[in-house]
């Protein structure tokens, strides 16, 4: 016999609902109602109780209150959620919590109420029979066999978008071990391929990843969990394809997640890859950068701060062509989106400088160039020792320099060092005879003079109306 608790804060609404269900036909029994969640904890402290039907805003203690109350104090009771239909987030959060279905109180007609009940007891039974399993097995072990399916949500919010009804449908199945990555079991009977069919009906246009079992193995739960977080993470944002709901990957791949850990090296030297000009000009550069940084599965985060740097140095060497294709890391949220979004800056490259007089030489040495000056600005920049460094000589320099870069050397300089002098008045509170140094100008009274020249104010009125 299953004994339920009900709660609700209306008398009347609790009455009619414990008169309108039929508990008997479905080895049910209410064993007490409680008005708020202080009386529903009152009650289960000397009343035992497996199930509790909770409406959800109730004076004093909320549902939501009583359930997070009862998954530290009492996890083994299960919760129902009794509610209007309209209480879409809380029934969604409800769902988060460890709901295990939730019943509208709009749709308490005959025709429904057995199908609710019934749906409720085969998920207590189909739970309880999985703890006994579990029970047999070593805790540090998780069986993933044919009859097991794995999903993983796609995006930042996770299963946060998923519909209640959904959310119900994953729960009666399995169980939500992390954010947005769900364990389920075929029920008995049944195999993988109309399970994995069910979902397909039940998800709607979710995107989602299962994974594909080899056979009947037996791996270390904890190091499985980490491998599917970490292939949510940094793995499906390479997978991903616009045109594609769902996705399959076998256990062989999914290893490669398992110890999969950051190299600011590799990091490096993409950067570097990216950072040279030699990808704009030639397609075997390109697919060359592409597949590296692709198999180095740099976490999305990374790879945007990586495009950052590269673009960044790229728009100071060629501002036209490049800066109207500058990402702003809104749209930018899948590897294909990048791609897309580089295709697109080779695209306009190419048909900015198909008639240019520079040879991808040159190019290339105004971009170290480019790169040189930027980390170097605190320094007694000229254009002579520039351009020795990147070996074109002094004059041909100048006018390369400025046919790419739309400036003359010194204009361009004193650009880069106010731009970053602003930074530094911005974002620290340093003297301004220390951001004078930092951008390259010693002389605190001739920098202040050039800034209010390109500014309008002094260094100290810019501050005060944009320190953070």
């Amino acid at each position: 016999m299953i004994k339920v608790l009900v709660v609700d804060d209306e008398k009347l609404v609790r009455a009619g609902f414990i008169a309108l269900m039929p508990w008997d036909k479905f080895g049910m029994q209410v064993v007490g109602e409680a008005g708020n969640g202080e009386q529903a904890l009152d009650f289960l402290t000397g009343c035992e109780t497996d199930l509790v039907i909770t409406d959800l805003a109730m004076p004093g203690m909320s549902g939501l209150e009583l359930m997070r109350a009862l998954k530290g104090k009492r996890p083994d009771i299960y919760i129902v959620v009794l509610t209007f239909h309209q209480d879409f987030e809380l029934v969604q959060e409800a769902l988060r919590l460890g709901a295990i279905d939730y019943i509208a109180k709009v749709q308490l007609e005959k025709e429904k109420l057995e199908s609710v009940l019934a749906r409720i007891v085969e998920r207590i039974q189909s739970d309880r029979a999985k703890m006994a399993r579990r029970v047999s097995q070593p805790l540090s072990v998780a069986v993933y066999p044919e009859k097991t399916l794995v999903c993983l949500f796609s995006g930042e919010d996770g299963s946060a978008g998923i519909l209640p009804a959904q959310l119900a449908f994953l729960s009666a199945r399995g169980a939500e071990v992390d954010e947005g990555l769900w364990c389920l079991t075929a029920e008995d009977g049944s195999e993988l391929p109309e399970l994995l069919a069910r979902c397909l009906r039940e998800l709607g246009d979710r995107e989602w990843v299962y994974l594909e079992p080899e056979g009947r193995e037996t791996t270390d739960s904890r190091t499985l969990h980490k491998a599917l977080r970490k292939f949510q993470q940094v793995g499906f944002f390479y997978e991903r394809r616009p045109d594609q709901r769902t996705y399959r990957i076998g256990m062989d791949r999914l290893r490669l997640f398992a110890e999969l850990r950051e190299d600011p090296e590799t990091f490096e030297r993409l950067a570097r890859l990216w950072s040279s000009s030699k990808w704009l000009k030639s397609e075997e550069a390109y697919r060359d950068n592409l597949q590296a940084t692709q198999a180095a599965l740099l976490a999305p985060g990374a790879v945007k701060e990586m495009f950052g740097k590269a673009l960044q140095a790229l728009s100071d060497l060629l501002s036209d062509p490049v800066s109207g294709s500058r990402p702003e890391g809104v749209h930018l949220r899948y590897w294909s989106d990048w791609v897309r979004e580089l295709a697109a800056i080779r695209g306009t490259f190419a048909a900015t400088y198909a008639k240019s007089l520079y040879s991808a030489e040159i190019l290339e040495s105004v971009t170290k160039a480019v790169q040189y000056i930027s980390a170097r600005l605190e320094d007694n920049l000229h254009l002579t020792d520039v351009a020795r460094e990147v070996n074109v000589s002094r004059s041909y320099f100048s006018q390369c320099f400025k046919d790419l870069t739309g400036r003359p050397f010194n204009d361009y300089v004193r650009e880069l060092r106010l731009e970053r002098a602003k930074s530094l008045l911005a974002s620290s509170d340093k003297p301004i005879y220390w951001i004078a140094e930092k951008s390259g100008y010693p002389d605190e009274k001739y920098f202040s003079k050039l800034f209010r020249a390109r500014f309008g104010m002094l260094p100290s009125e810019y501050r005060a109306d944009n320190a953070t």
